[in-house]
């Protein structure tokens, strides 16, 4: 039987030579389950299995295997194609690349961090409420079945949306008293300075533009854009509707929903 696209240095029946893992799951392959097994055996094509062999060389490898049958008019088999594409670069750059990925998280939430604490203690009434609407949209966005990167996200600018209250005039934030028309003109404006000041920060999500828009509402009364519909980003619809209720059920504060 001829096997275009290989040469086996052994025959199938000597398989049992070759050490291979199928992936994700790590499992060891069987010598009579490989895919050119099945292929002979079972005149089956198998598409895009990623293997991780060790090579005639000593090294790891990960490849994507490709087999199908070579049928005549009769539908007789006469031999198999066999195609391995070695993406064991590829891999190793993805790895990389998740793990640079991964450290930015880790200094985003570090930054973040940083920020909630620092509008907390500037703004008493704001003390938990960030954290409360982090939280709900968070599992808002879960119930929706949002993917879980998305849902980070959300997390994410949720527990900073009120950054933008550190350009406002203590005062004004912790005034026992009802806010005067131009008071809370200014208390409006935390969007805005909030988009200012986390749009040059790398982040693998919109925050800024979550932040942004996290007032603005599906009819376009909101501020500071009067964007509507399809024009606010799902993330920021979904914050949206956390913070306004934990502006609603929370005690105290001079200027309610803002």
């Amino acid at each position: 039987m001829k096997i275009w696209g290989a040469e086996p240095k052994v025959g199938p029946s000597e398989y049992s030579v070759f050490k291979a893992r199928r992936l994700p799951s790590g499992e060891e392959i069987a010598p009579e389950d490989w895919a050119l097994i099945h292929t002979v055996r079972e005149r089956v094509t198998v598409v895009d299995e990623m293997l991780e062999i060790n090579a005639f060389d000593g090294k790891k490898k990960v490849i994507l295997n490709y087999t199908a049958p070579v049928l005549d008019d009769r539908g007789a088999l006469q031999g198999a194609i066999v195609v391995n594409l070695d993406i064991t670069r590829r891999k190793e750059a993805e790895e990389q690349l998740q793990h640079t990925l991964d450290s930015l998280r880790k200094a985003v939430n570090t930054t973040i961090q940083v920020m909630v604490s620092a509008v907390e203690t500037r703004d008493p009434y704001t003390a938990g409420h960030q954290i409360r609407s982090a939280d709900l949209a968070r599992a808002i966005a879960t119930e929706m079945g949002l993917p879980q990167d998305k849902i980070d996200g959300i997390r994410m600018a949720g527990s900073i949306h009120d950054i933008g209250k550190l350009s406002i005039p203590a005062e004004i934030l912790s005034k026992p008293t009802k806010l005067s028309e131009i008071e809370f003109s200014l208390i409006k404006e935390h969007a805005k300075k909030g988009y200012e000041m986390l749009k040059d920060v790398e982040s693998p999500w919109p925050l800024a533009e979550i932040v942004h828009q996290h007032h603005e509402r599906m009819d376009g009364s909101g501020y500071p854009r009067n964007l509507k519909g399809e024009e606010i980003l799902m993330e920021a619809r979904i914050l949206s509707v956390a913070d306004a209720h934990s502006q609603c059920c929370r005690r105290g504060g001079s200027y309610g929903v803002t």
